[in-house]
């Protein structure tokens, strides 16, 4: 669902405006350059297809892939509203508004429609942890925090997303004062995409007049891949580890267990260290496989899992079935020895 202030404003920000979000974002940055090259080469494919008329093969309303939507949280609907195919259209069409109300938290996100995979869906798990993080009472519940004096328990909380795609945890988590590093596979697009969410929501913050610095870098990383650059780029505590990890949707492939829970053992912190990860069951692979994680985590990396309450939300696109909005969370702390 989108507003008509988002269809006039669905072009590309040029990437000079998001350096600031990218880590490491001298001049001799690898991922830097990467993604400059990868800008090169999509500026001149854009400038090909215009010059061959290709663009006007993609004129009927219905195949315009639209790129930026905004996302708001609700304590009344769980899906949160806006961004996604809901049958609930009227009653999130009369609730839209440019200014959250009360506690809500507004998001500005970006989907990628490049390099393949699922970046973008918004998945189910997402808008529903997302929805968890974005009140004080229910992310202070989810995560065990203490009590604080801060506006919002993430201030200045040190989070890491795995596997984040349009990155609506990571946004929240951001507009709630956290230090949060967003993280997907290196497809320069959906990374791209995460930075650019990122400096449109400070845009939506500065336009409300919030004075809030928000503190966010993106990075490409592949679950299992060496933890250095995640650590080294992004510094928390003595030992760079991140208080809070999340993962939305990211069980649905067992073949990966073990990369995405070996990445968080690495990266949690050891003492206070929460890791969330929300799924749904999509039907790709037995059930039993993806609950596997379960015990995995458990027996081979020394976690204590708790499975927390399930949530059916809507289906992130019509013709799925209730069982892909229907979300799980799994709740990792270190065993105690």
């Amino acid at each position: 669902m989108s507003t008509a202030s988002e269809a006039k404003d669905d072009d590309y920000l040029p990437l000079s405006d998001l350096q600031s979000w990218i880590t490491g974002n001298e001049e001799d940055n690898s991922t830097w350059k990467w993604l400059q090259t990868a800008e090169e080469e999509r500026l001149a494919l854009e400038a090909e297809m215009e010059e061959q008329g290709t663009f006007d093969l993609f004129t009927q309303e219905e195949e315009i892939f639209q790129r930026v939507h905004t996302w708001t949280s609700s304590r009344i609907h769980p899906d949160g509203l806006g961004g996604f195919e809901s049958n609930e259209t009227d009653l999130i069409e009369s609730t839209e508004s440019n200014q959250p109300l009360n506690d809500e938290v507004s998001v500005v996100y970006v989907v990628s429609e490049r390099g393949g995979g699922f970046g973008d869906i918004v998945w189910a798990s997402s808008r529903w942890l997302a929805n968890l993080l974005a009140h004080a009472d229910t992310c202070r519940d989810l995560l065990q925090l203490p009590p604080t004096d801060a506006s919002h328990p993430l201030h200045n909380v040190s989070i890491l997303e795995l596997g984040a795609g349009a990155a609506i945890p990571s946004l929240v988590a951001l507009q709630c004062g956290a230090r949060v590093l967003c993280t997907d596979q290196a497809i320069p697009d959906r990374i791209r995409c995460m930075a650019e969410g990122m400096e449109r929501t400070r845009r939506k913050n500065q336009q409300h007049c919030s004075d809030q610095t928000l503190q966010g870098q993106v990075l490409p990383y592949g679950w299992g891949d060496p933890v250095d650059s995640l650590l080294e780029q992004h510094q928390n505590n003595e030992q760079n580890h991140f208080r809070v990890i999340v993962a939305a949707d990211c069980c649905y492939m067992p073949w990966l267990h073990q990369q995405l829970l070996s990445s968080i053992q690495k990266l949690l912190d050891p003492d206070q260290g929460v890791a969330l990860l929300t799924f749904a069951l999509h039907g790709n692979t037995d059930h039993d496989s993806v609950w596997n994680i379960v015990p995995m985590a458990e027996q081979e990396y020394n976690f204590h899992v708790e499975k927390l309450p399930s949530q059916q939300l809507t289906p992130p696109k019509r013709g799925m079935g209730a069982q892909q909005g229907l979300v799980h969370v799994l709740r990792l702390k270190r065993a105690k020895s």
